[in-house]
C-alpha cells in the first residue's frame, strides 16, 4: 500500500469554551475529549477508521519516527491477535505495548500487571525491549529529580555525579540538566566536565525558539566562569 493511500490527513482545531470562540461548521466539538485528549499538546498517530493508535509526547523528528514504528507494531500485532485469538503471547504483547502507548487515554493495565505480563514470557522482544527502556529512564528520571531538588544547598553537584555517569536523560529534562551539570563542575572546580555539559546545553538549548535570548546572562556568566577554572584561577 503507497503511503499516500495509507495516511489520513486530518486536522484539528480546539478553541476556547464560549460563544465568541465556537467554531462554525464543526460537527463534533467534544472531539478532543473523545479522542481520549486531557491536556495539551496532545498528538496522536490515528489509523484510517478513525482509532488512535499511539499518543506522541516527543516534539523531535526522531521522536515522531520512534512513535510511527511503535503504531505500526502495535497494528501488527493487532492483526495477528485477530488471526491466533488463543495466542497468549501475541495477546500479551498487544496489551503491554498498546498501554506504553497511552498517556493521557485511560490506562488499561496498571505497571504491577504489565509487569506481570513481561515477566512471564511470550510477549514479543521488541515490546520487551521498549518496556525495558522506558523503566530504565523512570528510574533514571527519579534520580535527576532527585539531584535536582539538590541544587539550592549543593549547586548542581549532584546533578554532575550523575553526568559523569552518562545518566539517560528524556528530552524534556536536557536542557536544564546540562546546564547545572556545568554548574555543579564549576563549583568542583572540574573544567573538562564544566565544557562538556556547556557544550551540550548550548547545543540543545539554541533549538528552542528565544532561548539564546532569555538565557543570555545565564550563558555569559556560565562562559566566564568556565574560562576561569579552566586557566586555573
Amino acid at each position: 500500500m503507497s503511503a499516500a493511500k495509507s495516511v489520513v490527513p486530518y486536522v484539528n482545531i480546539t478553541a476556547q469554551s464560549g460563544d465568541e470562540y465556537q467554531l462554525k461548521g464543526v460537527s463534533d466539538p467534544d472531539l478532543f475529549g473523545k479522542m481520549g485528549g486531557r491536556g495539551f499538546p496532545y498528538v496522536t498517530l490515528v489509523s484510517a477508521d478513525g482509532e488512535v493508535v499511539w499518543e506522541i509526547h516527543l516534539s523531535d523528528k526522531a521522536g515522531f519516527g520512534e512513535a510511527l514504528g511503535h503504531a505500526r507494531l502495535l497494528m501488527e500485532l493487532k492483526s495477528k491477535a485477530a488471526a491466533a485469538p488463543k495466542d497468549e503471547g501475541i495477546a500479551a504483547s498487544f496489551k503491554v505495548l498498546d498501554q506504553l502507548g497511552r498517556t493521557q487515554r485511560k490506562a488499561l493495565l496498571n505497571e504491577k500487571e504489565m509487569a506481570k505480563l513481561v515477566s512471564n514470557g511470550g510477549v514479543d522482544a521488541r515490546v520487551v525491549a521498549y518496556y525495558k527502556r522506558l523503566e530504565i529512564e523512570k528510574e533514571a528520571e527519579k534520580r535527576i529529580m532527585a539531584a535536582f531538588a539538590k541544587i539550592r544547598n549543593d549547586g548542581g553537584v549532584a546533578v554532575l555525579e550523575l553526568f559523569k555517569k552518562n545518566e539517560p536523560i528524556q528530552e524534556h529534562m536536557q536542557v536544564p540538566f546540562y546546564f547545572w551539570a556545568a554548574k555543579g563542575a564549576v563549583k568542583t572546580k572540574d573544567a573538562a566536565n564544566a565544557q562538556r555539559a556547556f557544550d551540550l546545553f548550548i547545543k540543545l538549548g539554541s533549538k528552542e525558539e528565544g532561548f539564546i535570548k532569555q538565557a543570555k546572562s545565564e550563558i555569559s556568566t556560565l562562559k566566564e566562569e568556565i574560562k576561569k577554572i579552566s586557566s586555573g584561577k
